[in-house]
């Protein structure tokens, strides 16, 4: 079975080709192994390329825009760094989202305190370097 990275690069190369696909000729291009949503998970947030989706009624068109196009040619590095604290932004309020919700639930802020507790000493447990010398 071809790799989910292969399937994602067919798919980059049809929207780098300024092709604009609807959801069954995506999944015609990268093969029934392969869940659509995922490979476009690869290009969107491990590969940084900004690919849009529009929806018409149950239609879904997914493509790249002529400005995105351009940069991935001549400014990758910039396109990169943008789509990138774009993705990291994103993960950051739905985490922030996510904890509002458990905290207005009963014994929420409770949690929210231990789980707070808890990944700090992970994270200073890290970068101990007395730690790291115990455990080589």
């Amino acid at each position: 079975m071809p790799s989910r990275d292969y399937a994602a690069s067919k798919l980059l190369k049809c929207f780098l080709e300024e092709q604009n696909l609807t959801s069954a000729e995506a999944k015609e291009v990268i093969g029934q192994e392969h869940e659509l949503s995922r490979v476009l998970d690869i290009i969107r947030n491990k590969w940084f390329i900004p690919v849009e989706c529009s929806r018409t009624g149950n239609c879904a068109i997914y493509y790249m825009s002529h400005e995105a196009r351009e940069m991935f040619h001549e400014d990758r590095g910039t396109l990169k760094k943008e789509k990138r604290s774009q993705v990291y932004r994103d993960r950051y309020l739905a985490l922030r989202s996510r904890m509002f919700k458990e905290m207005v639930k009963p014994g929420g802020v409770e949690r929210m305190k231990t789980l707070f507790h808890q990944a700090l000493e992970r994270a200073e447990a890290a970068n101990d370097p007395e730690s790291k010398k115990d455990s080589d």
